[in-house]
Protein backbone atom coordinates (compact mmCIF):
# COMPACT_ATOMS: atom_id res chain seq x y z
CA UNK A 1 0.00 0.00 0.00
CA UNK A 2 3.00 2.32 0.32
CA UNK A 3 3.01 2.37 -3.45
CA UNK A 4 -0.43 3.93 -3.45
CA UNK A 5 0.61 6.67 -1.06
CA UNK A 6 3.50 7.63 -3.32
CA UNK A 7 1.35 7.90 -6.43
CA UNK A 8 2.50 10.73 -8.65
CA UNK A 9 1.27 11.99 -12.00
CA UNK A 10 1.49 11.85 -15.74
CA UNK A 11 -0.58 11.85 -18.29
CA UNK A 12 -15.01 12.74 -22.23
CA UNK A 13 -17.83 12.73 -21.23
CA UNK A 14 -20.16 10.42 -19.41
CA UNK A 15 -23.14 9.61 -21.46
CA UNK A 16 -26.19 10.67 -19.40
CA UNK A 17 -25.56 14.24 -18.47
CA UNK A 18 -22.13 13.99 -16.85
CA UNK A 19 -19.75 16.33 -18.71
CA UNK A 20 -16.00 16.55 -18.08
CA UNK A 21 -13.55 19.31 -18.94
CA UNK A 22 -10.84 19.08 -21.56
CA UNK A 23 -12.72 16.56 -23.71
CA UNK A 24 -11.18 15.55 -27.02
CA UNK A 25 -12.56 15.70 -30.54
CA UNK A 26 -11.70 13.01 -33.09
CA UNK A 27 -10.18 14.47 -36.25
CA UNK A 28 -9.25 13.06 -39.66
CA UNK A 29 -6.59 14.52 -41.96
CA UNK A 30 -8.35 13.32 -45.09
CA UNK A 31 -5.40 13.84 -47.43
CA UNK A 32 -3.62 10.96 -45.69
CA UNK A 33 -6.24 9.09 -43.70
CA UNK A 34 -4.39 10.24 -40.56
CA UNK A 35 -6.62 10.23 -37.47
CA UNK A 36 -6.09 11.74 -34.05
CA UNK A 37 -7.88 13.61 -31.28
CA UNK A 38 -7.29 17.12 -29.95
CA UNK A 39 -9.03 19.22 -27.27
CA UNK A 40 -12.14 20.91 -28.64
CA UNK A 41 -10.54 24.31 -28.08
CA UNK A 42 -7.77 23.37 -30.54
CA UNK A 43 -10.07 21.57 -32.99
CA UNK A 44 -12.09 24.75 -33.46
CA UNK A 45 -9.05 26.41 -35.02
CA UNK A 46 -7.72 23.68 -37.33
CA UNK A 47 -6.28 24.08 -40.85
CA UNK A 48 -5.60 21.13 -43.15
CA UNK A 49 -4.24 20.72 -46.66
CA UNK A 50 -1.88 18.30 -48.42
CA UNK A 51 1.21 20.13 -47.06
CA UNK A 52 0.49 20.26 -43.35
CA UNK A 53 -2.09 20.09 -40.57
CA UNK A 54 -2.27 22.67 -37.81
CA UNK A 55 -4.46 23.30 -34.76
CA UNK A 56 -4.20 25.65 -31.80
CA UNK A 57 -6.13 27.19 -28.95
CA UNK A 58 -4.04 30.36 -28.69
CA UNK A 59 -1.75 28.84 -26.07
CA UNK A 60 -0.79 25.42 -27.46
CA UNK A 61 0.11 24.95 -31.13
CA UNK A 62 0.39 21.73 -33.11
CA UNK A 63 1.75 21.11 -36.63
CA UNK A 64 1.93 17.81 -38.51
CA UNK A 65 3.89 17.53 -41.77
CA UNK A 66 3.97 14.65 -44.27
CA UNK A 67 7.20 13.34 -45.80
CA UNK A 68 6.96 10.98 -48.78
CA UNK A 69 10.06 8.81 -48.51
CA UNK A 70 9.85 5.19 -47.35
CA UNK A 71 13.65 5.02 -46.86
CA UNK A 72 13.89 7.42 -43.89
CA UNK A 73 13.96 6.36 -40.23
CA UNK A 74 11.95 7.70 -37.31
CA UNK A 75 15.13 9.36 -35.99
CA UNK A 76 15.64 11.13 -39.33
CA UNK A 77 12.05 12.32 -39.25
CA UNK A 78 12.65 13.69 -35.75
CA UNK A 79 15.65 15.59 -37.08
CA UNK A 80 13.46 17.08 -39.82
CA UNK A 81 11.18 18.39 -37.08
CA UNK A 82 14.16 20.12 -35.44
CA UNK A 83 15.30 21.60 -38.77
CA UNK A 84 11.79 22.85 -39.45
CA UNK A 85 11.64 24.68 -36.11
CA UNK A 86 15.10 26.16 -36.71
CA UNK A 87 13.84 27.60 -40.00
CA UNK A 88 10.90 29.49 -38.46
CA UNK A 89 11.61 33.20 -38.69
CA UNK A 90 10.74 33.88 -35.03
CA UNK A 91 13.11 31.19 -33.72
CA UNK A 92 16.60 32.09 -32.52
CA UNK A 93 17.68 28.68 -31.17
CA UNK A 94 16.34 25.13 -30.65
CA UNK A 95 17.85 23.13 -27.78
CA UNK A 96 17.18 19.52 -26.76
CA UNK A 97 16.59 17.95 -23.37
CA UNK A 98 18.22 14.52 -23.40
CA UNK A 99 18.30 11.93 -26.17
CA UNK A 100 15.49 11.01 -28.54
CA UNK A 101 13.06 8.37 -27.26
CA UNK A 102 12.09 5.42 -29.46
CA UNK A 103 8.34 4.69 -29.52
CA UNK A 104 5.99 2.08 -30.99
CA UNK A 105 2.25 2.70 -30.87
CA UNK A 106 -0.89 2.32 -32.97
CA UNK A 107 1.11 0.76 -35.81
CA UNK A 108 3.62 3.63 -35.95
CA UNK A 109 7.32 3.71 -35.14
CA UNK A 110 8.42 6.99 -33.62
CA UNK A 111 11.31 9.03 -32.28
CA UNK A 112 10.39 11.74 -29.76
CA UNK A 113 12.39 14.81 -28.73
CA UNK A 114 11.81 17.37 -26.00
CA UNK A 115 13.39 20.77 -25.56
CA UNK A 116 13.19 24.54 -25.61
CA UNK A 117 12.93 27.06 -28.41
CA UNK A 118 14.40 30.46 -27.68
CA UNK A 119 12.64 33.12 -29.74
CA UNK A 120 14.17 36.22 -31.30
CA UNK A 121 12.53 38.11 -28.43
CA UNK A 122 14.29 35.84 -25.89
CA UNK A 123 11.05 34.08 -24.90
CA UNK A 124 11.34 30.42 -23.84
CA UNK A 125 8.99 28.09 -25.70
CA UNK A 126 8.72 24.41 -24.75
CA UNK A 127 8.22 21.81 -27.44
CA UNK A 128 7.80 18.10 -28.04
CA UNK A 129 8.62 16.86 -31.54
CA UNK A 130 8.13 13.40 -32.95
CA UNK A 131 9.22 11.65 -36.14
CA UNK A 132 6.64 9.13 -37.28
CA UNK A 133 7.11 6.15 -39.59
CA UNK A 134 4.08 4.42 -41.08
CA UNK A 135 5.33 0.93 -42.09
CA UNK A 136 2.16 0.46 -44.14
CA UNK A 137 2.89 3.20 -46.70
CA UNK A 138 5.60 5.45 -48.09
CA UNK A 139 4.10 8.43 -46.29
CA UNK A 140 5.84 9.36 -43.05
CA UNK A 141 5.29 12.34 -40.79
CA UNK A 142 6.70 14.60 -38.15
CA UNK A 143 4.73 16.53 -35.56
CA UNK A 144 5.58 19.53 -33.40
CA UNK A 145 3.61 20.73 -30.38
CA UNK A 146 4.74 23.85 -28.55
CA UNK A 147 3.67 26.50 -26.02
CA UNK A 148 5.16 29.48 -24.19
CA UNK A 149 7.02 28.02 -21.22
CA UNK A 150 5.78 28.77 -17.73
CA UNK A 151 6.72 26.72 -14.68
CA UNK A 152 3.12 26.57 -13.48
CA UNK A 153 1.81 25.02 -16.74
CA UNK A 154 4.69 23.12 -18.37
CA UNK A 155 3.91 19.79 -16.69
CA UNK A 156 0.21 20.04 -17.59
CA UNK A 157 1.00 20.96 -21.21
CA UNK A 158 3.51 18.12 -21.59
CA UNK A 159 0.74 15.77 -20.45
CA UNK A 160 -1.76 17.32 -22.86
CA UNK A 161 0.73 16.95 -25.72
CA UNK A 162 1.35 13.32 -24.74
CA UNK A 163 -2.39 12.67 -24.70
CA UNK A 164 -2.71 14.06 -28.25
CA UNK A 165 0.27 12.09 -29.58
CA UNK A 166 -1.04 8.77 -28.25
CA UNK A 167 -4.15 9.19 -30.42
CA UNK A 168 -2.19 9.34 -33.70
CA UNK A 169 -3.04 6.46 -36.04
CA UNK A 170 -4.02 5.71 -39.61
CA UNK A 171 -7.68 5.13 -40.46
CA UNK A 172 -8.73 1.59 -39.63
CA UNK A 173 -8.70 -0.98 -42.38
CA UNK A 174 -11.84 -3.02 -43.07
CA UNK A 175 -10.60 -6.02 -41.11
CA UNK A 176 -11.07 -5.94 -37.33
CA UNK A 177 -9.24 -7.60 -34.48
CA UNK A 178 -11.50 -9.12 -31.87
CA UNK A 179 -9.89 -8.42 -28.49
CA UNK A 180 -7.10 -5.97 -29.28
CA UNK A 181 -8.93 -2.89 -30.55
CA UNK A 182 -7.70 0.65 -30.04
CA UNK A 183 -9.72 3.83 -29.91
CA UNK A 184 -8.61 7.44 -30.27
CA UNK A 185 -7.21 7.50 -26.76
CA UNK A 186 -4.91 4.50 -27.02
CA UNK A 187 -7.31 2.07 -25.30
CA UNK A 188 -7.36 -1.70 -25.30
CA UNK A 189 -10.63 -3.66 -25.40
CA UNK A 190 -10.92 -6.05 -22.44
CA UNK A 191 -13.34 -8.80 -21.40
CA UNK A 192 -13.98 -10.01 -17.84
CA UNK A 193 -14.85 -13.54 -18.97
CA UNK A 194 -16.59 -14.59 -15.75
CA UNK A 195 -19.40 -12.12 -16.49
CA UNK A 196 -18.98 -11.25 -20.20
CA UNK A 197 -18.24 -7.76 -18.93
CA UNK A 198 -16.67 -5.67 -21.74
CA UNK A 199 -14.75 -2.42 -21.32
CA UNK A 200 -11.64 -0.59 -22.53
CA UNK A 201 -8.57 0.56 -20.61
CA UNK A 202 -5.46 2.61 -21.36
CA UNK A 203 -2.75 0.16 -22.41
CA UNK A 204 -0.65 0.99 -19.34
CA UNK A 205 -3.49 -0.24 -17.11
CA UNK A 206 -4.45 -3.18 -19.33
CA UNK A 207 -0.92 -4.53 -19.03
CA UNK A 208 -1.31 -4.88 -15.26
CA UNK A 209 -4.70 -6.49 -14.68
CA UNK A 210 -6.07 -9.32 -12.59
CA UNK A 211 -9.42 -11.09 -12.96
CA UNK A 212 -11.21 -13.66 -10.79
CA UNK A 213 -14.86 -14.49 -10.18
CA UNK A 214 -14.85 -12.12 -7.17
CA UNK A 215 -13.12 -9.03 -8.57
CA UNK A 216 -11.39 -7.38 -11.50
CA UNK A 217 -8.50 -4.96 -11.00
CA UNK A 218 -6.12 -2.97 -13.20
CA UNK A 219 -3.62 -0.19 -12.59
CA UNK A 220 -0.70 1.67 -14.11
CA UNK A 221 0.93 2.52 -10.78
CA UNK A 222 -0.91 5.84 -10.69
CA UNK A 223 -4.57 5.13 -11.40
CA UNK A 224 -6.24 2.09 -9.83
CA UNK A 225 -9.52 0.46 -10.83
CA UNK A 226 -11.54 -2.27 -9.10
CA UNK A 227 -14.82 -3.83 -10.27
CA UNK A 228 -16.82 -6.13 -8.00
CA UNK A 229 -19.89 -8.28 -8.78
CA UNK A 230 -22.94 -8.35 -6.51
CA UNK A 231 -25.52 -11.08 -7.07
CA UNK A 232 -28.80 -9.53 -5.93
CA UNK A 233 -31.39 -8.44 -8.48
CA UNK A 234 -33.39 -6.58 -5.81
CA UNK A 235 -30.83 -3.80 -5.30
CA UNK A 236 -30.93 -0.35 -6.90
CA UNK A 237 -28.06 1.50 -8.55
CA UNK A 238 -28.00 3.87 -5.56
CA UNK A 239 -27.62 0.93 -3.17
CA UNK A 240 -24.77 -0.46 -5.27
CA UNK A 241 -23.08 2.95 -5.05
CA UNK A 242 -23.38 2.78 -1.28
CA UNK A 243 -21.80 -0.68 -1.33
CA UNK A 244 -18.83 0.92 -3.17
CA UNK A 245 -18.50 3.54 -0.40
CA UNK A 246 -18.66 0.88 2.33
CA UNK A 247 -16.01 -1.14 0.49
CA UNK A 248 -13.61 1.82 0.44
CA UNK A 249 -14.30 2.53 4.11
CA UNK A 250 -13.29 -1.08 4.83
CA UNK A 251 -9.82 -0.74 3.25
CA UNK A 252 -7.11 -0.77 5.94
CA UNK A 253 -5.25 2.28 4.62
CA UNK A 254 -8.41 4.45 4.52
CA UNK A 255 -9.16 6.88 7.35
CA UNK A 256 -12.29 8.48 5.89
CA UNK A 257 -14.32 8.70 2.67
CA UNK A 258 -15.93 12.06 1.83
CA UNK A 259 -18.37 12.80 -1.01
CA UNK A 260 -18.45 15.75 -3.39
CA UNK A 261 -22.16 16.41 -3.82
CA UNK A 262 -24.98 13.97 -4.43
CA UNK A 263 -24.95 10.76 -6.47
CA UNK A 264 -25.67 11.17 -10.20
CA UNK A 265 -28.13 8.89 -11.97
CA UNK A 266 -26.88 7.44 -15.28
CA UNK A 267 -28.12 5.17 -18.03
CA UNK A 268 -25.80 3.87 -20.78
CA UNK A 269 -24.93 0.71 -22.74
CA UNK A 270 -27.85 -1.15 -21.13
CA UNK A 271 -26.77 -0.28 -17.58
CA UNK A 272 -28.49 1.85 -14.98
CA UNK A 273 -25.96 3.55 -12.74
CA UNK A 274 -25.39 5.80 -9.78
CA UNK A 275 -22.09 7.72 -9.68
CA UNK A 276 -20.39 9.29 -6.68
CA UNK A 277 -17.29 11.53 -6.59
CA UNK A 278 -15.20 12.37 -3.58
CA UNK A 279 -11.98 12.19 -1.59
CA UNK A 280 -10.44 9.41 0.47
CA UNK A 281 -8.19 10.55 3.32
CA UNK A 282 -5.60 7.89 4.05
CA UNK A 283 -4.18 6.93 7.44
CA UNK A 284 -1.10 8.93 6.40
CA UNK A 285 -3.28 12.01 5.70
CA UNK A 286 -2.83 11.74 1.92
CA UNK A 287 -5.78 12.92 -0.23
CA UNK A 288 -6.92 10.38 -2.82
CA UNK A 289 -9.60 11.27 -5.37
CA UNK A 290 -12.14 8.64 -6.40
CA UNK A 291 -15.11 8.05 -8.62
CA UNK A 292 -17.39 5.18 -7.63
CA UNK A 293 -20.33 3.82 -9.56
CA UNK A 294 -23.09 1.34 -8.80
CA UNK A 295 -24.17 -0.65 -11.88
CA UNK A 296 -27.46 -2.43 -12.43
CA UNK A 297 -27.75 -4.90 -15.30
CA UNK A 298 -31.53 -5.19 -15.86
CA UNK A 299 -31.01 -8.39 -17.87
CA UNK A 300 -29.48 -10.50 -15.12
CA UNK A 301 -29.25 -10.88 -11.36
CA UNK A 302 -25.58 -9.85 -11.50
CA UNK A 303 -24.95 -6.25 -10.60
CA UNK A 304 -21.63 -4.50 -10.11
CA UNK A 305 -19.85 -1.61 -8.53
CA UNK A 306 -16.65 0.00 -9.70
CA UNK A 307 -14.08 2.21 -7.98
CA UNK A 308 -11.35 4.23 -9.71
CA UNK A 309 -8.89 6.27 -7.65
CA UNK A 310 -5.58 8.15 -7.75
CA UNK A 311 -3.49 10.37 -5.48
CA UNK A 312 -4.97 13.84 -5.72
CA UNK A 313 -2.99 16.68 -7.24
CA UNK A 314 -4.52 19.88 -8.54
CA UNK A 315 -2.57 19.70 -11.80
CA UNK A 316 -3.82 16.22 -12.73
CA UNK A 317 -7.25 15.74 -11.13
CA UNK A 318 -9.24 17.01 -14.14
CA UNK A 319 -7.29 14.81 -16.54
CA UNK A 320 -7.71 11.75 -14.32
CA UNK A 321 -11.45 12.40 -13.93
CA UNK A 322 -11.61 12.49 -17.74
CA UNK A 323 -9.72 9.19 -18.04
CA UNK A 324 -12.00 7.57 -15.44
CA UNK A 325 -15.06 8.85 -17.32
CA UNK A 326 -13.71 7.50 -20.58
CA UNK A 327 -13.21 4.06 -19.03
CA UNK A 328 -16.67 4.01 -17.46
CA UNK A 329 -18.44 4.87 -20.74
CA UNK A 330 -17.03 1.67 -22.26
CA UNK A 331 -18.66 -0.64 -19.67
CA UNK A 332 -21.00 -3.07 -21.40
CA UNK A 333 -22.33 -6.61 -20.88
CA UNK A 334 -22.32 -9.00 -23.85
CA UNK A 335 -25.65 -10.85 -23.60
Amino acid sequence: MKKLLLLSMICFMLVSGVVFADSMKAMVWKDYGFTFSVPYSMADNAVADAKYYSANDGSMYMYIYPWKDASVTAEQMGEKAIKTMESWNWVDNVSREGDARALNWNGFKGSQLFGTITTDASVAVKYTAIGIIDPGSENNYFAIIYWNSKKSIDKEYYEKAAKILTTFKMEAKKTETVNVQQDAGGMKAMVWDDYNFNFSLPYAMANNESATATSYSANDGKMYMFIYPWKDASLTAEQMGEVAIKTMEGWKWVDSVARDGKARALAWNGFKGSQIFGTITTDASVAVKYTAIGLIDPNSENNFFAIIYWNSKKTIDTEYYNTAAKILTTFKIAH
